[in-house]
């Protein structure tokens, strides 16, 4: 970045300092703030996410070089501060909306609705949005191809897409090229939604981990149903809950979807955890 700058400050004087830091977001333009000394310091903002701030020789540089700060301000959007995102939609499907596997918590249509909203602020942001899909043999109860079920819902199969994935198991990245695709658009974080919370969105966002992505779960924009076996029983409510909760401790971002768009657009990271202090809470708590 300080290179750019350097390079383009000929005969304008030297630059005092070049270093990005956050700041108060605005409308995307070109503007003024506090000087130090003589130079001017001048905010840039990032798709209505984050400033960028640059020591500016004289109060009309900004004016004069509008394009170079700005080639200067783009190199800073690979900083850990603005991570470079994908939003990844596990298997909407129909199968999963009162289907042979109708999700029951939480309940389908609050999960698909979170779903449409978090594609349609990350198409708003410009974030890339990947859809999956699952497919199964026909005579399969589940995901059979050319099925109904099998078929994408149709608020997810009629809105925009960067990329669309088939696989045949949990993971996404599974026998896909889901992560040479991530990797051609240099993308560092991917935000997981879909079906089933305890299935293949946990199996993708364990895969990503292990890949080096950081990751996000928008818990809301998912969903659980129950089981029974002979390990015992447990209801979509405790699968999708204690799921949530093991992939906060170490694995992802847990957050609502609401939470996740206000934190998109002030440029907010996502809180994150670690094991050994999720379980200093559960510890600490007077009834354990």
């Amino acid at each position: 970045m300080s290179l750019i700058l350097a390079e383009h400050q000929a005969g304008h004087g030297k630059v005092k300092g070049t270093d990005a830091v956050e700041g108060d977001g605005g409308d995307d333009r070109i503007g003024h703030g506090n000087s130090k000394g003589n130079f001017v310091n001048v905010p840039i903002l990032s798709n209505n996410v984050n400033w960028a701030n640059f020591d500016l020789p004289c109060p009309d540089y900004a004016v004069r070089h509008q394009h170079h700060i700005r080639e200067a301000w783009i190199m800073t959007q690979s900083t850990p501060n603005t991570p470079l995102r994908a939003l990844i939609v596990v298997d909407a499907q129909n199968d999963y909306d009162g289907g042979n596997l109708a999700i029951q918590h939480p309940p389908f249509p609050d999960g698909i609705e979170n779903i449409t909203r978090a594609i349609d602020e990350a198409h708003a942001a410009g974030i890339k949005i990947v859809i999956v899909k699952q497919l199964s043999p026909e005579d399969s109860p589940v995901f059979a191809k050319g099925s109904h079920g099998g078929a994408l819902h149709p608020k997810i199969a009629d809105r925009p897409r960067d990329h669309l994935i088939e696989k045949s198991l949990p993971s996404a990245f599974t026998g896909t090229d889901l992560e040479t695709w991530l990797r051609a658009n240099a993308i560092d974080t991917v935000t997981v939604v879909g079906f089933m919370t305890h299935n293949c969105v946990l199996s993708t966002i364990v895969h990503a981990l292990h890949m080096g992505f950081s990751v996000e779960f928008l818990s809301d924009a998912a969903g659980s149903i129950p089981y029974a076996n002979s390990a015992g029983y447990a209801s979509a409510e405790e699968i999708h809950r204690v799921v949530r909760i093991v992939l906060q401790s170490r694995f992802a971002a847990v957050l609502h979807t609401a939470d996740w768009i206000e934190r998109l657009k002030a440029g907010v990271l996502p809180e994150r955890d670690t094991i050994y202090a999720s379980y200093q809470r559960a510890l600490a708590r007077p009834d354990v």
